[in-house]
């Protein structure tokens, strides 16, 4: 075996081969290190600046962090858009006319078929533009960043001093717009404003915004001459409007290169100008503080939009200021009424050279005041015609007048009516009398013709009903010739004092006198010889109420021969009016004959019957409640004397409800029923339970339950088996 020479083992590990590996091993790291642990490229541009439509556009520079620290750079459009409106296709235009110049984009921005209506200062285009950015030594570190560029119209439009907006600004329906001067910068020679765009389909307004000019309105061209700075080609926007509302503009400029801007404006027409209709000025009252009455514009406007002035206001009054209104107290001397007219005039900032006037008028009056010659009223008769009595008189306020009557306090049958010549006056049939003579209070209310509150003023007056008068005098007794004469006539009804006439055929030896202490007038004397035979006497009765409701009544009276002046006779004449629950006598005298008499009587009613008191006769009692009448008892007297002879008188008797006391309206229980009234009642239902059967007490019985309400005195029904007669 071959033993190795030492000597020859450091040459093979000298061989450059078996070095190599070592060192790539070392380069790589040295060069791939660097590369796996370089930074991620970020780019810092925060924004690329504003385009304007054909005019040169340079981005701001593009720079990044990162990486190697050299970028290769690109862009792309991937699309456009309209803020506030859809998207556009970004590929159909590519990146329109922009290219890269090194580290920036740069180019001419331009793109023929876009649209113009998004070529505006309120709608502008916006460009997507994505940046990208790659490491130069490793295209795997690299970023996109996205930019969205304005791209406003190449040419600026203003119109000063409304500072880019027309806030503020607007016009009246009917009222010459005032002319509106828009100005145009940056474009090319003349600028034209004729053009009319009403393209709106792909654009959002606001609800009740309309699009395009309104109508009335327009643009045209004009030249502002400077001789400094050149000529200004501006555009008008004139005209007089016809329409209500409000609209988004697009007012539209081209220069003489073609190229034009649009700029949408939101334009406001308010309606006609007027007043607020509610505006009233009310009449017044000399003296009287006048209200405050606001001075409103009618519309759309606001109070702050106007400014007011007033002509002829009356002294005493102004117009004041925030808020604008009329104050004050007018001062006008009479005559009165009178009426006072002044103008307002109102202009609106919207049309300043077109203000609106409105003539207002009220009137001033003295106060309403009624009065009435007598303090009463005319006089009226039960169940007779009344009227027409005429109502108070007013005077002052403002004619003219109507009045009113509380119906309460009116006679039932009586009311206020119009006549076919406008007159208001009182008319009717009064219903009832309730007493001799009931008094009303009537409350008449006067109203003028002040607008908007009427003034008004009241009165009362008294309106006397009483029942119709009647003659209680009968037949008259027989006259003898030789013998002393005396009847009395009696009035009932009406309105006393009476006037009285008689006619002059009476018997020679009689006459009329009067009694001062009753009121009343009495045929007396004797008769003389040779007067014997019959006579009319004719009596004529007017009362005092101012009417002069009268009477005409006639009366037959026979003179005997002296040989018969011993005939049996009745001489009462009449009988004194009764009334329910109230004692009454009523003496009866016979003549005549031969003593002793007996006098029998038919038709009186429930609780009075025939008496003898110490050799004299009357008729005497109480009445019960329920007898009461408006049409007399006709009493039939039957004398008869020792011999037989008889003889007869028929004599009227009328008979009043009683007085009912008044009721205290706060009293619960209704009232206070007398303890006479149903001892009285109990008596008349005793009497007439002797007719048989329980409906001849029914009124007893509803006197006691419903005895506590008003009006209870005349509920107690008529005795069915009474003896009185009223026929």
């Amino acid at each position: 075996m071959e033993t190795p020479n030492p000597a020859e083992a450091p040459k093979e590990a000298s061989n450059p081969a078996g070095i190599a590996w070592p060192c790539v091993c070392l380069l790589v790291v040295f060069f791939a290190l660097p590369c796996l642990y370089a930074d991620p490229v970020k780019i810092t541009t925060s924004n690329l600046g504003a385009m304007k439509w054909g005019v040169k556009y340079t981005s701001n520079e593009l720079t990044a962090t990162g990486g190697s620290g050299t970028y290769l750079w690109s862009f792309e459009v991937p699309f456009f858009g309209v803020w506030g409106i859809a998207d556009i296709d970004g590929e159909k235009y590519h990146n329109f006319g922009l290219a890269l110049d090194g580290n920036r984009i740069s180019g001419v921005p331009a793109i023929e078929s876009l649209d113009p209506e998004y070529l505006t200062d309120e709608y502008f285009v916006k460009a997507r533009i994505n940046v990208k950015v790659v490491d130069a030594q490793d295209e795997t570190n690299k970023e996109v960043k996205f930019f969205d560029v304005k791209i406003s119209p190449k040419i600026d439009i203003s119109f000063p001093p409304y500072d880019g907006y027309l806030q503020g600004y607007g016009g009246h329906v009917s009222s010459p717009w005032r002319p509106l001067t828009f100005y145009a910068f940056e474009g090319d020679g003349i600028y034209d404003w004729s053009e009319t765009n009403t393209f709106t389909s792909s654009l959002t307004f606001p609800d009740g915004v309309q699009a395009g000019m309104p109508a009335g309105l327009k643009m045209s061209n004009d030249v502002i001459v400077d001789d400094i700075i050149g000529d200004f080609y501006v555009g008008i926007l004139s005209g007089v409007p016809s329409e209500a509302g409000e609209w988004a503009v697009p007012f539209v400029v081209k220069d003489s290169s073609g190229a034009r801007a649009i700029y949408f404006e939101r334009v406001k027409i308010f309606s006609q100008l007027a007043m607020r209709d509610t505006m009233f000025f009310p009449d017044t009252v000399i003296g009287d503080p006048y209200p405050e009455v606001l001075c409103l514009p009618g519309g759309e406007l606001n109070a702050g939009d106007v400014e007011w002035e007033a002509v002829n206001l009356p002294p005493g009054m102004t117009l004041n200021n925030n808020p604008d209104k009329i104050t004050g107290k007018p001062e006008v001397s009479g005559p009165f009424p009178q009426k006072v007219t002044f103008t307002l005039i109102m202009t609106s900032q919207f049309a300043e050279d077109d203000p609106y006037s409105q003539d207002f008028s009220f009137w001033v009056t003295e106060p309403l005041e009624v009065t009435h010659d007598t303090g009463s009223l005319p006089d009226a008769i039960e169940s007779e015609a009344y009227g027409p009595a005429d109502v108070p008189t007013a005077f002052g306020g403002l004619a003219p007048y109507s009045w009113e009557v509380n119906v309460d306090t009116l006679p039932a049958g009586i009311e206020l009516v119009t006549t076919e010549d406008g007159r208001q006056v009182l008319e009717g049939v009064p219903e009832e009398v309730f007493t001799t003579i009931d008094t009303y209070v009537v409350e008449f209310t006067a109203y003028d013709s002040s607008n908007p509150n009427a003034l008004t003023a009241s009165i009362t007056l008294n309106l006397r009903v009483a029942r119709p008068m009647v003659m209680l005098t009968g037949n008259l007794p027989l006259a003898i010739v030789g013998a002393p004469y005396n009847v009395e006539f009696i009035v009932a009804g009406g309105f006393a004092p009476y006037t009285w006439s008689f006619s002059d055929d009476i018997p020679v030896g009689l006459s009329y006198q009067f009694d001062e202490s009753s009121g009343n007038w009495s045929l007396t004397g004797t008769p003389l010889p040779g007067t014997e035979g019959p006579y009319v006497v004719e009596i004529e009765v007017e009362d005092s109420s101012g009417v002069f409701y009268s009477l005409v009544e006639k009366r037959a009276l026979i003179v005997a021969p002296a040989s018969e002046g011993n005939t049996l006779r009745i001489e009462t004449s009449s009988l004194p009016r009764a009334e329910e629950e109230l004692p009454y006598t009523a003496p009866i005298q016979i003549v005549g004959g031969t003593q002793p008499y007996a006098l029998t009587a038919q038709g009186l009613p429930s609780g009075l019957s025939i008496k003898q008191q110490e050799g004299s006769w009357l008729i005497a009692g109480t009445v019960s409640i329920g007898y009461a009448s408006s049409d007399p008892y006709k009493i039939k007297l039957l004398a008869q004397d020792g011999a037989e002879n008889l003889a007869s008188q028929v004599l009227p008797l009328y008979v009043d409800p009683m007085e009912v006391p008044p009721i205290d309206e706060n009293d619960s229980q209704g009232g206070f029923v007398p303890p006479a009234a149903l001892v009285a009642g109990a008596a008349a239902a005793c009497s007439m339970s002797r007719c048989g059967g329980w409906e001849s007490i029914v009124p007893f019985i509803v006197l006691f339950v419903l005895g506590t309400r008003r009006g209870i005195w005349g509920l107690v029904s008529r005795n069915k088996c009474s003896s009185g007669d009223r026929s």
